[in-house]
């Protein structure tokens, strides 16, 4: 009787819809329901809060990376990060995906060297931190190193669209960028009219 009425919990016109637009999540759903099923109304609710973070920790620690391009039309879109990809000749503006912590900050680390060191000589890298809105203290110790890694190789480090408290706590951790930018059109702007090199 008490599995029955756990049955009829199951909303599975909604397990359907889930399974044809997400399935990762479908996969949660399956699992808490077969727990509320098996197990109960407490134990389901848990479990799906455990593996709604797991997979939120699944998506933040492999974020989606891009560098942003001007299409044809002078719209921005972004592109996958690959080495020697660059949005205007000497410069490249990558946009982070999510915010920085210290399960991904060894992803800004690779693709931040392979763009500074494959392809045409880089002058610029543009880091967009439209997607990050909090820094942890061990992301923040590899951003330093990122910072001088890029001024070793001479590269000039700025910053676009950073929020108020993310920029409140670069300063803490000091973290600072050679120049910042409202917006990465600004910055590019600013790197077509800078002196030749």
């Amino acid at each position: 009787m008490v599995f029955l009425i756990a049955v009829e919990l199951i909303d599975v016109a909604g397990m359907r819809h889930i399974l044809a637009v997400r399935k990762h999540e479908y996969a949660v759903a399956l699992l808490t329901a077969a727990f509320v099923v098996g197990l109960g109304v407490e134990y389901g609710i848990i479990l799906a809060i455990v593996a709604s973070i797991v997979d939120h920790l699944r998506h933040s620690y492999s974020p989606l990376n891009s560098i942003l391009v001007k299409s044809p039309e002078g719209h921005w879109r972004a592109v996958p990060v690959d080495p020697g990809v660059r949005t205007a000749e000497g410069l490249v503006v990558y946009r982070f995906g999510t915010s920085l912590y210290y399960a991904n900050a060894s992803r800004l680390v690779q693709d931040v060297t392979a763009l500074a060191g494959h392809g045409a000589p880089l002058h610029w890298l543009v880091l967009d931190w439209a997607a990050i809105g909090d820094v942890d203290y061990t992301a923040s110790t590899v951003l330093v190193k990122v910072v001088e890694h890029l001024h070793e190789r001479h590269v000039r480090l700025v910053f676009s669209s950073v929020l108020g408290p993310v920029r409140h706590q670069l300063d803490r951790y000091g973290i600072s960028a050679d120049c910042y930018y409202d917006t990465p059109g600004e910055a590019l702007e600013a790197f077509e009219r800078r002196a030749p090199a």
